[in-house]
């Protein structure tokens, strides 16, 4: 499959964007853990 008929594929597109939200979702995961681990160091 050449690039032309990736950017048509419409699974193509479906496939990309669900790796971008899982990567966002990943990311967002582990800055919330690190910054609340920030906050409880902080409490204490």
């Amino acid at each position: 499959m050449d690039n032309n008929n990736k950017e048509r594929d419409p699974l193509w597109a479906v496939a990309q964007e669900r790796v971008k939200f899982k990567f966002h979702l990943y990311t967002y995961s582990w800055v919330t853990a690190f910054l609340g681990l920030i906050v409880l160091s902080n409490n204490l």
